[in-house]
């Protein structure tokens, strides 16, 4: 599902440098408005063709009742869902749902487009991308009795490896499959695996799910470590009771990065519930109050090494939440400081209204008879602030302001688009009339 884009600063890609634009924002103590800036990086039309942004969504409006937008439908939205960001920022790769497009952040030239599988982890320090996905495959088998089973189904768990340019890395493959295969066999059980990390050596760390719902802190599932050669590894957690408010009702998200790994824990008392409203008043997305975040530090052979515990004072007359499945909503910085992704309560979307130039449509013939501009399903858009918390200050700041789209139907991959680098600057995709655009947040514009 990746495809990259090589791209010159022409008008035929309509990429734009350097411009800024003030965003306005409430400061979390004071509540003066602060002004900062966002650069905008790259734009990139809609379209099907190369150079271009796939965008197709379903579309949705305000006859939705909630609930209504996880049914199954026919069909599947097409669009980006989700941006990762180098370490040292050099690059962003943008997650469609069949192809990667990667961006160079210094020249904001597109230099490729990648086909590979739809959940990737992106390794950019040693140009590889880790694709991990499963199947169900039909299994007869021949029962205790020997009676012939038909009809038996199995989930089968592979891995592929590319470079950067998109080309399978057969060996590597075959070698994770094989390790993954034991390590499945001996027990360990994905739920929906999870690629976390990848470290200099080319070891792979695997979470057997991507967050973790009201879980005991002392009884984390264990990290799979596996070897370029296919030796695997666990790496058990477990938190001293003296952290805890409770033996269970935690939600997790795991991260690993600089050799660390990182317990991002939230502890849900499952009592006030927030949301996101529609245009009719009708909550559509759902969230816990933003109280307090453990972060819980630990090295590859599962030693404690550190632990922050943060709380957060909301601000009068507004209650900030986190969303309830906690997917991907913390990031982490070089100097540890933590990005929390969140909404205020009561806060309503917006819908959008995009359209395609026909010049950028592939799938149409040259008789037919459209108009120059198509529009584009109407879908929605969800606002959301990225907080960030210094924990040698110890305190909140505001971040940024990032949204995120809600296609409707039954399009699977759960949406961040946004990310941090190394050294904190913040990187957000943003829908326009006509382009998809790439903004970043340098890390020097902080809000006290």
């Amino acid at each position: 599902m990746k495809q990259i884009i090589c791209i010159v600063l022409v008008a035929a890609l309509g990429i734009f440098v350097n411009r800024t634009i003030p965003l306005s924002i409430q400061d979390t103590q004071n509540q003066k408005p602060i002004r900062s800036k966002s650069l905008r990086l790259a734009r990139i039309p809609y379209g099907e063709k190369q150079n271009t942004a796939p965008l197709s969504p379903l579309g949705v409006d305000d006859v939705f009742e909630p609930g209504e937008l996880d049914m199954d439908v026919d069909g599947s939205s097409v669009g980006p869902y989700r941006i990762r960001v180098s370490e040292d920022g050099k690059y962003s790769i943008i997650y469609f749902n069949k192809k990667l497009i990667l961006i160079n952040n210094k020249s904001s030239n597109i230099e490729r487009e990648i086909f590979v599988g739809k959940d990737s982890y992106v390794d950019f320090a040693n140009s590889k991308i880790y694709s991990i996905f499963h199947k169900t495959v039909h299994k007869d088998y021949v029962d205790e009795k020997g009676v012939i089973r038909v009809g038996a189904t199995e989930e089968l768990w592979q891995f592929e490896v590319y470079t950067l340019n998109g080309v399978l890395l057969k060996a590597e493959t075959e070698a994770l499959n094989s390790a993954l295969s034991r390590a499945i066999k001996a027990g360990w059980k994905p739920r929906w695996a999870y690629i976390l990390y990848a470290d200099s050596k080319n070891n792979i760390y695997l979470v057997e799910d991507d967050s973790f719902w009201r879980l005991s802190l002392q009884q984390l599932p264990p990290i799979l470590q596996i070897s370029p050669s296919g030796s695997i590894n666990y790496i058990n957690i477990k938190i001293d009771s003296k952290f805890l408010k409770s033996n269970n009702n935690y939600i997790i998200q795991m991260i690993v990065k600089n050799e660390r790994i990182y317990i991002c824990a939230y502890f849900d008392p499952v009592k006030t519930v927030l949301s996101i409203k529609n245009k009719k008043n009708k909550p559509v997305r759902w969230g816990y109050p933003l109280q307090q975040l453990d972060i819980f530090i630990f090295n590859f052979n599962g030693e404690f090494i550190n632990h922050y515990h943060t709380k957060f004072n909301e601000m009068e007359n507004k209650k900030y939440a986190i969303d309830k499945d906690f997917y991907d909503i913390v990031r982490i910085d070089d100097k540890n400081r933590l990005y929390i992704k969140s909404f205020v309560d009561g806060s309503v979307w917006y819908h959008m209204n995009c359209e395609i130039k026909k010049d950028n449509i592939e799938s149409i013939t040259i008789d037919e008879d459209l108009p120059d501009v198509i529009d584009l399903p109407t879908f929605a858009i969800i606002p959301y602030i990225i907080w960030m918390y210094d924990p040698e200050k110890q305190i909140w700041q505001i971040k940024a302001k990032v949204e995120e789209p809600v296609y409707g139907g039954s399009f699977s991959p759960k949406t961040s688009c946004w990310d941090v680098d190394a050294q904190g600057n913040l990187y957000y995709l943003k829908w326009t009339k006509d382009a998809l655009e790439v903004w970043m947040v340098p890390a020097n514009e902080s809000r006290k």
